[in-house]
């Protein structure tokens, strides 16, 4: 299996739903790299449709977000610190 199977039951959800809706599908989840390691990817697939508006074919694809949540972890982290080191020193000026 190429992600795991919670995440493989909520994304066949998502799928089938945007199959029967004709609705772009958008969904971030961990898949399996040649590696063996799971990963985050973000999945975006849009449906291309004739004249009629009818769904002819589905054109998608799969990045690996990896780099970009890791990045976020970051900011996210140097945020609180900077929060507490802001605190600590409002904190020393008030008593």
């Amino acid at each position: 299996m190429y992600t795991t199977p919670k995440r493989f039951q909520q994304w066949l959800a998502r799928w089938k739903d945007s199959i029967s809706t004709a609705q772009p599908f958008d969904m971030e989840f961990p898949l399996r790299g040649a590696d063996g390691v799971f990963r985050p990817f973000l999945t975006r697939v849009v449906p291309l449709k004739d004249v009629a508006g009818c769904v002819v074919q589905w054109f998608g694809t799969n990045t690996d977000v990896t780099e970009r949540k890791q990045a976020e972890e970051a900011r996210r982290r140097n945020e609180e610190s900077l929060v507490g080191v802001l605190l600590g020193r409002w904190a020393s000026t008030v008593v």
